[in-house]
């Protein structure tokens, strides 16, 4: 009996099958082990089908606004809540009305650093305008806010107006501007949105908010990103 056990050890060789152990020698595999997927899982998304359609913390009009998203904007949709969309909104969870959103299969569109830019800034919006502050909740003016915003992202800005407007690459026309750009006014600094709009730290009547990218008359636009 112990000679067939070896004789059959010396035919199977180095392919020794250990029933016992529940795995193969030869190939590693384990008895418990299961396979990974090897393909992409496609997931719902929401198609934003609206211009300056609000985000909200919470599935009612009556909860914070954390942003703005405009028509063909793409999130990935992790429930729904009554008339509600719930979304993963730069990387927390948010809230859209149903109105304006289609839902559909597939993966959402990646960003650009430029439009990641803007989406971290449209959360201030409603915020306090400060003169000679730093703080995107507390109270910022306009270089603080643009230094505030491109800091979150590890980008480094001077501190006033006129070097930001000088910071970067030069951009020829607002025809060939992206979101993420830097808009220079005489005195005053914004981020560019895209679609002819900007978010800013205004004044202290509007606070960070949204305006048309003719707030005043344009005297460069530079590329940060």
């Amino acid at each position: 009996m112990i000679n067939l056990k070896k004789n059959i050890a010396v035919l199977l060789g180095t392919g020794v099958l250990l029933l016992g152990m529940g795995f193969v020698c030869d190939n590693n595999v384990y008895a418990d082990e299961v396979p990974a997927q090897s393909s992409a899982v496609e997931t719902k998304i929401a198609t934003v089908t609206t211009t300056n359609l609000r985000v909200r913390k919470g599935p009612s009009t009556d909860t914070s606004i954390l942003g703005l998203v405009n028509t063909g904007e793409t999130f990935t949709l992790l429930g729904e809540y009554g008339e509600w969309y719930k979304i993963s909104y730069y990387g927390q969870e948010a809230y859209i009305h149903g109105d304006y959103a289609n839902i559909s299969t597939g993966i959402a569109q990646k960003k650009s650093l430029g439009q990641k830019v803007v989406d971290y800034a449209l959360q201030f919006v409603g915020n306090p305008y400060v003169y000679g502050g730093t703080s995107l909740t507390n109270g910022t003016d306009c270089s603080g806010f643009v230094m505030g915003v491109y800091k979150n992202f590890g980008i480094s800005l001077p501190r006033t107006s006129g070097q930001q407007g000088n910071s970067g690459t030069y951009v020829n026309g607002l025809q060939n501007a992206k979101p993420g750009d830097l808009i220079w006014y005489s005195g005053h600094i914004a981020i560019y949105m895209g679609n002819g709009k900007i978010v800013h730290a205004a004044n202290e009547r509007l606070g960070i908010t949204v305006s048309s990218v003719y707030f005043k008359s344009i005297l460069g636009i530079r590329r940060i990103v």
